[in-house]
């Protein structure tokens, strides 16, 4: 009688404990993601989608992303936001991967040369809500991503590599 209530009690904290896995590994982060082109390079403006590869710190998990769904005309000093739902935690985000497509990929003209996008920056940004002095106040974590040389130059369907710069900065929203 007794090896069964043991036994039983041990199924029942294996059951608890996988629960729990289950549910930390379930979570989602909403990131508002702005990637900015750079001013400071001439380039000419091409009507493309925007897509993101956010690589984890262990390097084990990439999610891949399309932050600009519908083609959109990228120009220069330029901002251009979306939003991503993503299984990796702000702070775990060792890279994000910048790919660019043209709208029309099949253009005779780009066959010889593919056109160029210069970037500057993404920022990542989650809001949240944490406890103080008895109430929710509404924050937000930001973390800027660089390339390693400003600007980038990005071709048609190539990338880029944009590495975590500086710290986390957490801001107090406003109501």
């Amino acid at each position: 009688m007794m090896t069964y209530q043991v036994s039983a009690f041990a199924l029942a904290i294996v059951f608890v404990a996988n629960i729990s896995y289950i549910a930390n590994a379930d979570q989602v982060f909403n990131y508002d993601v702005t990637v900015h082109t750079s001013g400071s390079t001439k380039f000419s403006a091409h009507d493309g989608k925007l897509k993101l590869t956010v690589v984890k710190s262990s390097g084990k998990t990439q999610e891949d992303f399309v932050l600009t769904p519908n083609d959109v005309n990228l120009t220069m000093n330029s901002k251009y936001t979306g939003q991503i739902a993503s299984s990796v935690e702000l702070e775990d985000i060792k890279s994000v991967y910048l790919q660019w497509t043209l709208a029309t990929p099949y253009n005779p003209y780009f066959a010889i040369k593919k056109p160029s996008i210069y970037f500057d920056l993404i920022v990542f940004g989650y809001k949240y809500k944490a406890m103080a002095y008895r109430t929710h106040i509404n924050m937000q974590k930001v973390q800027n991503f660089c390339p390693s040389t400003q600007p980038i130059g990005i071709e048609h369907a190539d990338g880029a590599s944009f590495n975590a710069c500086g710290s986390i900065i957490r801001q107090v929203l406003p109501f």
